[in-house]
């Protein structure tokens, strides 16, 4: 006698939460789990642009873009929006740099824009992110600064996140008197742990 073949759907989880298998093996998650992600983008990924770029150099093992004082220096990248984003939560960008300054001021600036398919890369930023950021207390020593995008700026359609990243190194409140080194960028986002299917 011939063995019998089931087909079923597999459902594991509980309430709102779960995971659902298909019988064509498709799998499915449901709910309302969130976690933290992050992604990295290190000082070789970062370009310089045509008008007031940074500089790069070698830093320690590694290197890094060096923001010269006194004047505005530039970097540019880019990063693609996971398909697991959660909207409706902020995104925050971190710069992770240094200086031979110690307990100095510097003044980053970040302008995003966020785009989707059709719509006009050469448009200004939407917002433009400013802040005054005290450098480590050890010379060289890396420093973290955050700038927050809120949740309202980002639609579900955008494709990509656009980044022009500035030290006002002329400003009256930055007081480094000295080069700011950045070594790369991190994009941090929720998560709501179920992606877009393929």
């Amino acid at each position: 006698m011939a063995n019998a073949t089931y087909e079923t759907e597999v459902r594991f989880g509980k309430g709102a939460n779960y995971t659902n298998t298909a019988i064509d093996g498709e799998i499915t998650q449901f709910g309302t789990a969130r976690v933290e992600k992050q992604m990295w983008i290190q000082a070789e990924s970062i370009k310089s642009p045509g008008v007031s770029p940074a500089t790069f150099q070698d830093v320690g093992i590694s290197g890094a873009w060096e923001f010269a004082d006194g004047s505005t220096k530039v970097v540019i990248c880019k990063f693609p929006l996971p398909t697991d984003i959660d909207y409706t939560e902020n995104v925050t960008i971190y710069l992770g740099w240094s200086t031979p300054a110690i307990s100095k001021n510097c003044r980053w600036q970040v302008e995003y824009l966020l785009r989707k398919a059709d719509e006009d890369v050469t448009a200004v930023a939407e917002d433009t992110l400013t802040q005054n950021e005290g450098s480590s207390a050890t010379a060289n020593g890396m420093t973290v600064s955050d700038f927050t995008i809120p949740a309202a700026s980002i639609d579900a359609t955008d494709n990509c996140l656009l980044l022009r990243i500035s030290r006002i190194g002329g400003h009256g409140d930055d007081t480094l008197s000295n080069v700011a080194n950045l070594h790369g960028v991190c994009f941090h986002y929720v998560s709501d742990k179920l992606g877009t299917a393929t």
